[in-house]
């Protein structure tokens, strides 16, 4: 089977939040126009049924050999989130709902190997350990449904959750038929032990996730099955953070046990999989759990997770069937599998990407213009070549992930100054700004340090192609490499520029999360030491609304102070490149909406 290229008819950044509020619905029809590989134009007809008091237009951008489907969406009016679903792409709440693989010929049995990198610092959760590995053994209170393109949440350890209408407090009703895979019963004080190490970590313990939950200043046990957490502010987007793979609870009984430090074994969890054996930087061997509370799942006999860092490893596991499916395979192998029809093949996106940091607070990268003309002299269209080159797949965007929410469309990307793909204007401006600034072709500046990690695509692809772009305006740099685990001591330093990673990505298209990781004062990810006032009031604003019209006009503004501020330079947003055999069934592949290496326990093999 061929590529699939399609993106999910629903707007996701509405989807995973709105849904969770109440509001009346009428049908509306609503014109989808997808534009396809062969540049035949579709329109279909569908109908939704959404409330209608605003016509909002929400745009979903990506390069062109991807589908752009434009869709008018209703706004939501708040209320008692959770009381209703919109649509069949809602949030399914269910009494007894149970979760299960789409087809209805599912064949039980048989053993799935899985290719990617799993090695593992620790086997804590929110201390640095691999979520995609230890989130098997592990449940969420809601999660985004695997069965369904991760486009609506179900429930997994909470059968029930409200919302309330100003978006400060969050309500789970528990099930009541959960038990540890060690026979210890769940209730809500896991819950409570758990988000408490996260939100207020004991001494000496490490929260990953702190910065995410900052504002949760209330997680109060109600009775044994339930459980309230209050935030001090509205955060419209924390709540689609919960279904993350790095939220597993786990028991009260195991926090205290290893004085709330996970780090050295691994724990007992409510999850489908147990651990068999880890075997350090080579696989990660699981068995079904007998004492899941869906006693149907998984439907494999064993899962064996094979540590395969290299990406083009990876995909030449899939084509041999040492493995079954990967998460990630290099361009080379996905373009060998799209020839064979016993090869199914999907590009979902990662909304994260890579950046070259500019120290902010060092001349000469503290003058705001001087950073605007290196953003402007580095052509994004070239810089995802040269990405792809190096060995993954990339897509054009601006200071959002092409297929985020409110995005630029390709089309305005070209009307925009630093996006366009014949950028000889935007390099004669950048050349202009460094001459006013008393730095014509470079006179005057000195060689400037630019580090880069040692993996492959970095110093092969991206830290060549960043020297070449600012060579052509006269700024001259050094490569100097670190390794890749070092990267948090360099971000530290006094450096001058690092081709890194956007960090903290989001797990929907609202990036508003992103934005206040990277770009905020003082934020955890802001590792361009960036501040502006007025920056930070739009993402306060993004922060306490779910209006998309309100959060149009918020990005909007957001991008213009980027762009004069140019803080950092975005080069390419990722997306991943699904690749598996075709007996691999249940999960969905090629519906998702976002790659999330998470949970795996819907899988069967048709064999």
């Amino acid at each position: 089977m061929k590529a699939f290229y399609k993106l999910p008819l629903l707007v996701l950044g509405i989807a995973m939040l709105a849904t969770l509020v109440a509001c009346g619905t009428k049908t509306e029809i609503v014109e989808v126009v997808k534009e396809v590989p062969v540049e035949v134009i579709k329109t279909e007809t569908v109908i939704v049924e959404k409330e209608v008091p605003v016509e909002v237009k929400v745009i979903e951008t990506v390069i062109k050999e991807v589908a752009i489907e434009r869709v008018v969406v209703a706004t939501p009016t708040s209320g008692d989130a959770g009381s209703a679903a919109l649509g069949a792409e809602g949030d399914v709440k269910v009494a007894g709902f149970l979760l299960e693989a789409p087809e209805s010929n599912v064949k039980r049995g048989g053993h799935v190997r899985t290719a990617w990198g799993v090695t593992t610092k620790n086997y804590d959760m929110t201390q640095g350990g691999n979520n995609n590995a230890l989130s098997q053994g592990y449940n969420n209170l809601v999660r985004y449904d695997p069965t369904h393109g991760l486009k609506r949440l179900v429930p997994e350890l909470a059968s029930d959750w409200n919302i309330s209408s100003n978006l400060m407090n969050y309500n789970f009703t528990l099930r009541e038929d959960v038990v540890y895979s060690d026979g210890t019963p769940f209730t809500a004080q896991d819950v409570v032990a758990t988000f408490e190490r996260i939100v207020n970590p004991p001494e000496g313990i490490t929260s990953n996730f702190k910065t995410v939950y900052e504002v949760v200043n209330k997680i109060e046990a109600v009775s044994d099955y339930e459980v309230n957490l209050g935030l001090s502010e509205p955060r419209a987007w924390v709540f689609s953070w919960i279904p993350g793979p790095e939220l597993g609870i786990y028991s009260k009984k195991s926090l205290e046990a290893n004085n709330y430090d996970m780090r050295k074994s691994y724990a007992p969890g409510t999850g489908p999989w147990i651990l068999e054996g880890y075997t350090t930087a080579e696989k990660w061997e699981w068995l079904p759990s007998p004492t899941h509370f869906y006693p149907h799942l998984p439907y494999v006999d064993k899962m064996t997770m094979i540590h395969v860092p290299n990406p083009v490893e990876r995909g030449t596991a899939v084509l041999t069937k040492q493995a079954d499916f990967s998460w990630n395979v290099a361009p080379e192998t996905y373009l060998e599998g799209e020839k064979r029809d016993n090869i199914n093949n999907y590009r979902a996106p990662s909304f994260g990407g890579q950046i070259l940091h500019i120290n902010n607070t060092k001349a000469p990268f503290d003058n705001a213009d001087f950073r605007r003309a290196m953003r402007l002299a580095t052509n994004r269209h070239d810089a995802v070549k040269a990405g792809i080159a190096g060995g993954w797949f990339y897509e054009v965007g601006h200071w959002i992930h092409p297929r985020g929410e409110h995005a630029l469309t390709a089309a305005e990307m070209e009307q925009t100054p630093g996006m366009r793909s014949n950028n000889t204007q935007d390099i004669a401006t950048a050349r202009d700004i460094l001459a006013d600034l008393g730095y014509s072709g470079g006179k005057g500046l000195p060689e400037f340090d630019l580090g880069t990690p040692t993996s492959a695509v970095f110093v092969q692809a991206w830290a060549p192609f960043v020297q070449d772009q600012l060579s052509k305006i006269g700024i001259k740099t050094k490569i100097r490499t670190y390794e890749r685990a070092m990267e948090g001591e360099e971000i530290k330093k006094d450096y001058d520029l690092i081709m890194g990673s956007i960090s903290g990505r989001p797990p929907t298209p609202d990036h508003t999360s992103l934005w206040l990781n990277n770009w905020y004062t003082d934020a955890n990810y802001n590792y361009s030491r960036y501040s502006n006032p007025e920056f930070d009031k739009i993402v306060d604003g993004l922060n306490a609304t779910m209006d998309p019209v309100e959060k149009y006009k918020l990005f909007r503004a957001g991008e213009a102070i980027l762009d004069k501020d140019s803080p950092n330079i975005p080069v390419g947003w990722i997306v991943h490149h699904l690749m598996w055999n075709d007996y691999v069934k249940g999960l969905s592949l090629e519906e998702r909406a976002q790659a999330q290496w998470g949970r795996i326990d819907t899988v069967w093999l048709d064999q």
